[in-house]
């Protein structure tokens, strides 16, 4: 297999990092931990104020990786980048 990441290489793989790094790191679970983010902003937001409680809710049940189009978000990457 053709690779473009020298931490995805049979040879450079254990330069780069670790198994424990690669299953944090993997794509769903950076990800996950980006929404995870978003909805702790959210409930912060709520606690101030800044934005409706139900708002806080609506986007911590919606920061789920297992409800994202990874195709549709793939396709929306590759032309905004």
């Amino acid at each position: 297999a053709v690779t473009t990441n020298p931490a995805d290489g049979a040879v450079y793989s254990a330069v780069y990092g670790s198994e424990a790094m690669r299953a944090i790191m993997e794509e769903r679970a950076y990800l996950q931990r980006m929404l995870d983010v978003e909805a702790a902003l959210a409930r912060a937001q709520a606690r101030l104020a800044l934005i409706p409680p139900e708002a806080a809710r609506a986007i911590s049940d919606a920061a789920s990786v297992e409800k994202l189009d990874l195709a549709a978000l793939a396709a929306a990457t590759r032309s905004m980048g």
